[in-house]
């Protein structure tokens, strides 16, 4: 029997933020979810029994693994005896706030309700089972605002958007999150337009993880800090800017995972990260900020956002040549982690 391809896209939370427990130890929460050109493969070949192969950095136990667990609800709830062998090649890095292993689920079960005839809005109940964030992958938007958990969806503009991902090689577990964000009380939303860009709000991107992330790894300022320079050079001069490191302190270079260079000779303060930017010096975030002014945007800060609950930071660019370009310039010094180069998912 021939096998049949399914793309399984990655997501990012440009905006996440808690607005109360529940009784039931879940949490009510707002976001906007994007789908984005990052994608695992799953290669599903129908056979007589279950078979699963998954091709990734770490190993998940079968009963654990929510593909697996996908088809097993899916078979309980209708009676379905087929087996399906699924291979996947996982290119979303895990626990990494991407949503890899919902869309996983979220895809398979897609291809399952097409096959057999089921409705999409008979898939979702399943899927909430499996995960807030599962819903969205079963859904067709690009682009939607989660409410209640996360599963409560409406269709969000899908902007175009290309993004730069920096994952920095370790995983953030959900559930640790959470607890350790103890969120009590209850508040509102602040809901953004459809109007206009998340990134152009004058809120910024919102997650209310992001100082609990980076009080608990503080290299992420750092991280940062190394977008906000590339992102100001690039929106000021075009895509024919050159950023050449010139000096980056001995904290900063482990923090990031540098690789020290032959030109980085010269010591900064312990407490600047330096870079030369043709033949202009940029010390601290104070010139950052006062560069920033890009046709009535907010600045380089409202176009960097943590996804989820971490560990994946990323910037958002509107045209591919500047993001291209701060990808080239990136790549090339945050050698700790992995850049991914995406942008919006379309049809």
């Amino acid at each position: 029997m021939n096998s049949e391809i399914l793309l399984s896209p990655a997501k990012i939370n440009l905006t996440l933020q808690i607005l109360k427990k529940r009784e039931d130890g879940y949490h009510e929460i707002y976001t906007i979810y994007q789908k984005i050109t990052l994608f695992d493969e799953l290669e599903v070949k129908p056979q007589s029994s279950f078979e699963l192969e998954f091709i990734a950095e770490e190993y998940i136990p079968l009963e654990k693994n929510l593909i697996f667990r996908a088809y097993k609800l899916f078979s309980e709830a209708y009676g379905i005896k087929d087996g399906f062998k699924v291979r996947v090649i996982k290119r979303i890095p895990m626990g990494a706030g991407l949503g890899g292993g919902s869309s996983n689920a979220g895809t398979f079960l897609k291809f399952l309700g097409q096959r057999f005839g089921i409705p999409k809005e008979e898939l979702l109940p399943l899927g909430k089972k499996l995960g807030a964030d599962v819903p969205f992958f079963i859904e067709d938007y690009f682009s939607a605002c989660g409410f209640g958990i996360g599963e409560v969806l409406k269709p969000y503009p899908n902007f175009q958007a290309f993004y730069l991902l920096y994952y920095p090689g370790f995983k953030i577990e959900t559930a640790w999150a959470y607890q350790a964000l103890n969120f009590k009380g209850e508040k509102k939303p602040y809901l953004y337009s459809e109007d206009l860009p998340p990134w152009k709000d004058p809120k910024g991107l919102i997650n209310d993880f992001k100082d609990l992330v980076y009080s608990k790894y503080p290299q992420f300022q750092d991280i940062e800090k190394s977008f906000e320079i590339v992102i100001s050079k690039i929106l000021r001069e075009g895509s024919s800017s050159s950023l050449t490191p010139k000096a980056l302190p001995e904290r900063s270079l482990a923090s990031l995972g540098m690789t020290e260079r032959a030109e980085m000779t010269e010591r900064a303060e312990m407490t600047d990260i330096v870079w030369m930017v043709d033949s202009a010096v940029i010390k601290d975030r104070s010139q950052i900020k006062d560069r920033a002014g890009m046709n009535g945007d907010i600045g380089v800060k409202g176009r960097i956002g943590l996804s989820g609950t971490g560990s994946t930071l990323f910037a958002v660019f509107e045209d591919e040549e500047s993001a291209s370009q701060a990808y080239d310039l990136l790549k090339n010094f945050l050698k700790g982690g992995k850049i991914y180069f995406a942008r919006n998912l379309k049809g």
